[in-house]
Parts: C-alpha cells; sequence; structure tokens
C-alpha cells in the first residue's frame, strides 16, 4: 500500500489529504455506501469499508507519518448528517476511538489552516466554512442565505462570485435533466471545464459530495444511450465512474449489448469489476479488451492499450505486465494472454463457455486447455496439450514446466 503516492496524489489535485476522500477513491468505500451513511441509513461506516482493521490503520498510519513529515497540519473533521432526520447530528465513523481520530482528520499545509483565535473573531471565516458544509450537503437554500451573509460581512471577498455559481448550478441539478443526447453533452462540458475546477478550488475535500448529483443527473440522463467511439464520454458509465459508483459503472456497461467491441467500455468494466472485489472477473475482462487490440489492429486501441494496462490499479498484475515487458527475447504481444494466465493460474477456475468464446487468442486456449487437463490427471491429454502449447510458444510451455 503506497500511501505517500495517495497523499501525493491528493495534494495535487485538492490542496490537502483526507483519509475518507482516500478511501473513496481507491474503492475500499462504496460511494454508494458512503452517503447512505450521510443520510442516516447506515449507523458506523468502519462496517462498509473493504479493507482489513490491521491493514487499514497500518494504511492510516504510514499516511500520517508522510504528512508530518511534509510540515502538513492534521485538523479533526466532523462528518454530519444531510437527512432531514439526521441533519447536523454527528455520525460514526467507528466504534473504536483510536480508528476515529485516525479517519477523522484532515491535513493541509499549515498556511492554509486559519488560527483559532483568528477564527473565532472573524465571522466571515465562520460564514465561509458552514457555507462549504452547506454546499457539500447540498442545502442550496441554506448557502443562498450564507452567500448574503458573507456578501454583507465581506464584500470584498475574492471568492464570492465563485460561490454564488456553486449555489446556481447546485440548485440547477435538482431540476429533470433533459434527455437530449446534446443537451446532456454541453452540461457535462460545463461540469467539467467550470463546475469541476471551481469546486475543487473553493470546496476541496468537499468538492466530491457536491458534485455527486451533478454526475448522477448526467448518468441517469444517458442511461441507454449507446456508445459512440468518437463521443466517450457520452455513455452512463463515464457519469457514474466520476463518482466512483461502480455498482452503476457495471451495470450500464452490462446492459449495452456492443460493450465487447469496445475498449472503453471493456476497461471501465474491468475496473468497475475490480472495485467492487470481483477481481477474477476484473482480470477475464481485461484479457477480452487485449483479445479485441490483437484483432482490430487499426481500432481504437492503437495507442491506448498500453496506456489502459499502465492505468490498472492491481499490483499483482502490474508486476506480471511488468516481468513481460522486461523479457530478453521479447517475445510478440499476442502471447501476453498466455503469459498472464500461467502467472493467475487460479483464473481457469472463472473461466467459463460465456467468457471464454470471446477471448478468441490462441495463446490464451492453449494455456487454458492445458491447466485443464493437468487438474483432471489426464497424462495423455496433458502431454498433447503441452505439444500444442509448444507450436505457439515455446517461452509459455518453459514458463509452464517451471
Amino acid at each position: 500500500m503506497n500511501m505517500q503516492h495517495n497523499v501525493d496524489n491528493q495534494l495535487m489535485a485538492l490542496g490537502s489529504f483526507s483519509p475518507i476522500e482516500w478511501l473513496l477513491e481507491v474503492g475500499h468505500l462504496q460511494y454508494g455506501d458512503y452517503e447512505a451513511w450521510r443520510m442516516g441509513e447506515i449507523d458506523n461506516l468502519e462496517k462498509h469499508i473493504h479493507l482489513p482493521t490491521k491493514e487499514l490503520i497500518d494504511g492510516l498510519q504510514q499516511a500520517e507519518k508522510f504528512c508530518h513529515k511534509l510540515g502538513l497540519q492534521g485538523e479533526p473533521q466532523e462528518y454530519r448528517g444531510w437527512d432531514k432526520t439526521n441533519i447536523n447530528k454527528n455520525l460514526t465513523l467507528s466504534q473504536s476511538p483510536s480508528l476515529s481520530s485516525l479517519l477523522n482528520k484532515q491535513w493541509g499545509r499549515q498556511d492554509d489552516v486559519p488560527q483559532m483565535d483568528l477564527f473565532m473573531d472573524n465571522p466571515s471565516v465562520v460564514t465561509e466554512n458552514t457555507l462549504i458544509d452547506a454546499l457539500a450537503s447540498r442545502q442550496w437554500i441554506n448557502a443562498e442565505k450564507l452567500v448574503d451573509q458573507l456578501y454583507q460581512q465581506a464584500p470584498n471577498h475574492t471568492q464570492l462570485n465563485g460561490y454564488e455559481d456553486l449555489v446556481a448550478f447546485g440548485k440547477h441539478t435538482e431540476n429533470p435533466i433533459e434527455h437530449h443526447l446534446e443537451a446532456i453533452d454541453d452540461e457535462r462540458l460545463g461540469l467539467e471545464q467550470e463546475i469541476l475546477p471551481l469546486a475543487r478550488q473553493l470546496l476541496q475535500q468537499k468538492s466530491r459530495d457536491y458534485l455527486a448529483p451533478a454526475w448522477q443527473r448526467i448518468a441517469q440522463g444517458l442511461e441507454g444511450q449507446p456508445f459512440n467511439i468518437a463521443y466517450p464520454q457520452s455513455h452512463a458509465s463515464y457519469a457514474w465512474e466520476q463518482m466512483q459508483n461502480w455498482q452503476q459503472v457495471k451495470q450500464s456497461i452490462l446492459d449495452d449489448n456492443t460493450y465487447i467491441h469496445h475498449g472503453e467500455l471493456l476497461f471501465r468494466l474491468s475496473l468497475a469489476h475490480f472495485y467492487l472485489r470481483e477481481r477474477e472477473q476484473s482480470l477475464i475482462t481485461l484479457l477480452q479488451l487485449i483479445d479485441l487490440k490483437a484483432n482490430h489492429a487499426d481500432s481504437e486501441l492503437d495507442d491506448s492499450l498500453e496506456n489502459f494496462l499502465d492505468r490498472y490499479p492491481d499490483a499483482n498484475f502490474i508486476a506480471s505486465w511488468q516481468r513481460f515487458m522486461d523479457l530478453e527475447d521479447e517475445p510478440p504481444f499476442s502471447v501476453f494472454p498466455g503469459w498472464l494466465l500461467l502467472n493467475e493460474a487460479g483464473l481457469v477456475h472463472h473461466i467459463n463457455p460465456d467468457n471464454s468464446e470471446q477471448i478468441t487468442n490462441p495463446s490464451f486456449h492453449a494455456v487454458h486447455q492445458l491447466l485443464l487437463v493437468k487438474n483432471q490427471a489426464h497424462k495423455d491429454q496433458e502431454i498433447a496439450a503441452r505439444k500444442q502449447l509448444n507450436n505457439i510458444s515455446p517461452l509459455l510451455l518453459s514458463l509452464y514446466l517451471q
């Protein structure tokens, strides 16, 4: 677990580090579970963090050490309810006080953290922080009143127009979306190019909570739209991915019966399986993506396959991919599916006629057949399968024999 990398990434994107944001970003916490917790439907967030407790504590302690090394200051954060029945109620992160203390910190540069005496004596600072909370919890009417209050207290505040824009866009997200592809695309572009950078600048770690309804609205407007190679963002799975709703990413792709022909959809589906802790299915989907590349040399995948593989978050896969790339005799890429199957022999138990028929790669099928007959202890069949694999790639047979 490279916590230094995670801290650096958050500092670069949002200016501070939050353990909850990290858990959401890497998929250890599903956004749907987090939102249910904020709405009072879940009483204890720790139960929905998909990471062993010891590993979670070790990772958070590593992050704290690195934050101290960078000279960052940790401030406790209060997580309050969003629903009318639990609004402003302090929520439970964990029954363990020590784990709660690790989870509820936000780490920022000392210059960005107001001194408490100055904070308490400056009404506009209090109003601005209350406004940020109102925007994150989607209380648009309250946020509008707080912007007016900030105008009275600090008429020269440099961010007043920005806060006004966030309130106006937040209120807009409550209107029914126009089910017209061009209108949805225009809204997505406005969200990505104007609202998203503004929200990250003003709300920092709380920007995800503010932006989630906007992405959900766009995703719902795009449901049922077929994938278009020229506009890969105009598919519901893209919008669901932006809010890390991996269950919906998966469902929206599986509902599109053309997904097997599109590298971008296969990669999103592979990510969804991975973050939903369906690792074997994730790797099989990645093999389907590689197979698509092999069979369509002039397709959309030409320049992007290596980018897909380098972005894949599974450390064991990345290690296998790197070992393959480092081989001295530079085997053809076409044998990589067989190489992966030999390095991930447990995959053989998750391959069924439905997903194997979607992979045409000869090295994959030769290794698959060899592993099957080996497990069935059919000596004659194993010898024949070895010969078949040797005809395709002596390298893979050598790896198998090792």
